[in-house]
Formats: C-alpha cells, sequence, structure tokens
C-alpha cells in the first residue's frame, strides 16, 4: 500500500503479483489478504492505462469472492466500485452507472442512507452523471453527499472536501459560478498541500474565478 500510495507502481505491482503466483492455494480459498493483493494488481493496471486487463482482473475477482461471501459484503462491494471506475474510464459510462445505481439501491436498503460505502458510491455515481454533462442531477447528489458527509465526518474530513468540491464543480458547470465560488475556496482552504487533488481544485477556483466579476 505504501508503495501505490507514494506512486511506486512498478515496486507494488511486483510485490503484489509475487504474492499473488505464490500462494495459489490462497486465491483458490479467497483468502481475504490475497484478495487485497489482487484488488491492488487491479488498481496499478488501472492506473498505468491498461484497462482491458483491469477489468478482467475485477470481474474475476468479483466471481471468486462471491462464491463465498454475500454478494454485497465490503469486499465485494469495492471490487464493485473499482469496476465501475474502469468502465467510467473505457467511455462505457452506462455500464457504471447501472453499476452504481444498482449498489447504491442494494446497500440502502441493507444499511439506510448514512452508510459509508453508500455515500462513496453515491459519490463516484455523481462523477459519473458528471462525465454524460447530467450536472442537474450531478449537483442534487452531491449536494446531499456533502450534506450528510459535514453531519457525519465533519466539515474538513477530506471526503466531506471531496464531496463539496464536486458540488462546486456541478454548479460551475451549471452556470452558477457565484454560488461555486465559496464552496470551491473553503474547498481549497481545507485541502493540504500534498494531497494529490490538489492542483485539480486550485484549477477549478481559477476557472470559477474567471467566471465570477471582480466586486465594484
Amino acid at each position: 500500500r505504501n508503495y501505490y500510495e507514494s506512486g511506486r507502481l512498478d515496486e507494488a505491482y511486483e510485490l503484489l503479483r509475487a504474492l499473488v503466483d505464490e500462494h495459489p492455494d490462497l486465491v483458490a480459498r479467497a483468502e481475504p489478504h490475497v484478495m487485497d493483493a489482487i484488488n491492488g494488481i487491479g488498481l496499478i493496471l488501472s492506473d498505468r492505462g491498461r484497462l482491458d486487463d483491469a477489468e478482467r482482473v475485477f470481474l474475476d475477482l468479483e466471481e471468486s469472492l462471491g462464491r463465498s461471501l454475500d454478494s454485497f459484503h465490503p469486499s465485494i462491494v469495492i471490487v464493485r466500485n473499482n469496476l465501475a471506475r474502469v468502465w467510467q474510464a473505457m467511455g462505457r459510462q452506462a455500464d457504471a452507472e447501472a453499476l452504481y445505481r444498482e449498489t447504491v439501491d442494494a446497500l440502502t436498503e441493507r444499511h439506510g442512507p448514512r452508510d459509508p460505502n453508500v455515500l462513496r458510491f453515491q459519490n463516484n455515481l455523481g462523477t459519473c452523471l458528471a462525465d454524460q454533462g447530467r450536472f442537474l442531477e450531478e449537483e442534487a447528489i452531491h449536494r446531499q453527499v456533502w450534506t450528510l458527509r459535514v453531519e457525519l465526518l465533519g466539515a474538513g474530513h477530506p471526503d466531506t472536501v471531496q464531496s463539496q468540491n464536486n458540488l462546486a464543480h456541478a454548479l460551475f458547470a451549471l452556470g452558477r459560478p457565484r454560488e461555486a465560488l465559496p464552496l470551491q475556496e473553503d474547498a481549497v482552504a481545507r485541502t493540504r498541500a500534498d494531497d494529490p487533488n490538489a492542483a485539480g481544485r486550485r484549477k477549478l477556483l481559477e476557472d470559477i474565478r474567471s467566471q465570477v466579476p471582480p466586486p465594484q
């Protein structure tokens, strides 16, 4: 994980690949730490742009986990989230949206609308809708997720700030930069300098400011 998060993808890939290759018996039994390693391989392949390979990893992993776990076990939910994100990157927005919605509905029925996994899938559903230019729907989802995350996690939590950034993006895309501006200014102020999203958030803030006339 440390290699992956620090961007050392080659080293992370080799370590994970070795773990999986050396323990085929654990793979066959769907041991959790080996399944996590396979999931990590899928993430690295996705980050490298090898989307077809990443898709196959996540599909096979979902099938393997499904032999021994409930279809909405947290481990399977994580894999489905990653699979949907790969489909988004492949331009298969309809497939990604359908998987997000199916999982949101099932998790909400089981755990309620305030469950962290429900909010994670709703957040990603919002970005999927944005990719399709459906900004009104995106706004509604990100506003709901942001409101709940402020309540559950606090305004400064990284997940909350991400939702706030996403809401500001939706408002800006809808031609409402005055509403977006204070949200994005606050989101940028709450973002750590070493956050991988920092540059993108600052860029969005610049774009929003360029559309808001200075006060007279």
